[in-house]
């Protein structure tokens, strides 16, 4: 989800005159750019990065889960 200032129909309002708009979709294990998704945000290296941020992320959660219970 990026956040504009520019509304538009598939734009949700966030609060402010802020919208969130939907690029990206994570699905079958990877980054989905959709139709609209600007070039740059469905580039691969990005796609790639995105997916080893959510991996580290991820591991993240279950350390900390660990640790907690």
């Amino acid at each position: 989800m990026l956040a504009t200032g520019k509304n538009y129909v598939h734009r949700l309002y966030l609060d402010q005159g802020i919208y969130g708009d939907l690029t990206l979709v994570y699905q079958q294990g990877r980054f989905q750019p959709l139709p609209w998704t600007y070039p740059d945000y469905a580039n691969p290296p990005l796609l790639d990065l995105l997916h080893l941020v959510r991996k580290k992320y991820l591991w993240q959660l279950r350390t900390l889960a660990k640790m907690q219970g």
